[in-house]
């Protein structure tokens, strides 16, 4: 999950213009966040229909795809600032790169992390603090600590925790940012550094395949950053592509590559991360040339007010859900319910409560941690039309 927020400004709007957030990043996070929880959920809560009803749930099975998404969108708006710059350098410096990363990543993550310990200690029937105990005594939830533990299997008991992985991942790919993407991108170019992304993740795969093609993927949204808010041959290819066309191509392609039973991780992802980055470029360019009256059906949904409000707590959505969904599942699986009730009590009940726990979680834990112009963004979802932040 990618809780990167504070650049995702129109980089190109020019010297004097007034800078416009690319609302439709926040919408991208909300549908993203929120089809991961349903490919937690929906799939496992219609295990027991019959195969002639297998449709209500197999288009939910597709979780793993939704990270990589989050993963390529975090890779545009971190680049989005350096992009801006002629000398492709980060803007403050690294070691304030760090503390903001830091600062908003980590205390979701710990708080998410301790709620996590909670809930399994009394999910375990009796035995859950001597379990917690033992954990704790062979050094387990070190790892979760230390945001390692994509690189280890979880605790067992502790399921509910089985989704912070991809925030170690996001972690370890925000050092290896600085120290080995942008370096390539100045000396082996926008291709190098897509190349020694997908390079570096192949090593972890020996592991649990929890790294696996995600600084790939992150490369491929600075590249979009860099054809987004880029100077000089990158400002060009802004406008000679025809971005709509190319990502009707590549949406065409992966979605039937993906329902033809493409699930080799090597093929999918990089896939997966072309699309996105593609897709990105092309919203971007609807964002700040003139289609801002009228936007297109895409935009209209992805910047629809729910939607963008779903994105601004993707992030709690994304670390909380399973806390609840675990309990949710439990509760289904051991009650005889026949039928659509699983699907249903899972869309009437499950799901909202899980939203809300999000909502609240990110109020107390989140939030406080946010830059002030985002708090800014939030009050206007909520009073009126956003502007920019």
């Amino acid at each position: 999950m990618t809780p990167t927020k504070e650049p995702e400004i129109d980089a190109t709007a020019g010297k004097n213009a007034e800078p416009r957030r690319l609302l439709f990043l926040d919408g991208m996070r909300g549908v993203a966040a929120i089809y991961v929880v349903c490919s937690h959920l929906i799939p496992a809560a219609g295990a027991r229909l019959p195969d002639d009803l297998r449709f209500l749930t197999n288009w939910a099975n597709f979780g793993h795809y939704g990270v990589g998404v989050f993963i390529v969108l975090s890779g545009f708006v971190l680049m989005m600032p350096v992009a801006a710059t002629t000398s492709v350098t980060m803007p403050g410096g690294w070691l304030s790169y760090f503390k903001r990363r830091a600062r908003r990543l980590l205390p979701p993550y710990y708080a998410a992390l301790a709620l996590c310990v909670a809930f399994s200690v009394f999910g375990q029937h009796g035995g859950g603090f001597i379990t917690l105990i033992n954990h704790i005594r062979d050094g387990a939830l070190v790892p979760f600590i230390v945001l390692v533990n994509n690189l280890i299997a979880p605790p067992a008991g502790f399921q509910s925790s089985s989704i912070l992985w991809s925030v170690a991942t996001e972690w370890q790919i925000y050092i290896l940012f600085p120290v080995l993407l942008l370096p390539t991108l100045r000396v082996a170019g926008p291709l190098g550094m897509v190349i020694a992304g997908f390079a570096v993740g192949c090593f972890p795969l020996t592991f649990q395949n929890h790294f696996g093609a995600y600084p790939g993927l992150f490369a491929l949204g600075c590249i979009a950053a860099l054809t987004v808010g880029g100077h000089g041959r990158y400002a060009a290819l802004r406008v000679r592509v025809p971005w709509g066309t190319l990502a009707s191509a590549m949406i065409a392609i992966w979605l039937a590559v993906c329902f033809a039973g493409g699930q080799k991780w090597y093929v999918m992802d990089p896939l997966l991360g072309l699309t996105t980055a593609v897709c990105i470029i092309w919203l971007a360019g609807h964002s700040h040339s003139g289609h801002a009256g009228k936007p297109d059906l895409i935009r209209q949904v992805l910047e629809a007010r729910p939607v963008l409000l779903l994105g601004t707590i993707s992030y709690s959505l994304y670390i909380t859900h399973m806390i609840l969904g675990v309990k949710a599942l439990w509760f289904l699986k051991t009650h005889t319910f026949q039928g659509l009730a699983p699907l249903a009590i899972t869309w009437v009940a499950v799901i909202p409560a899980i939203i809300m726990f999000a909502i609240v979680f990110h109020i107390i834990f989140e939030r406080p941690f946010l830059p002030a112009h985002y708090r800014q963004l939030q009050r206007e979802l909520l009073t009126s039309t956003p502007k920019a932040a």
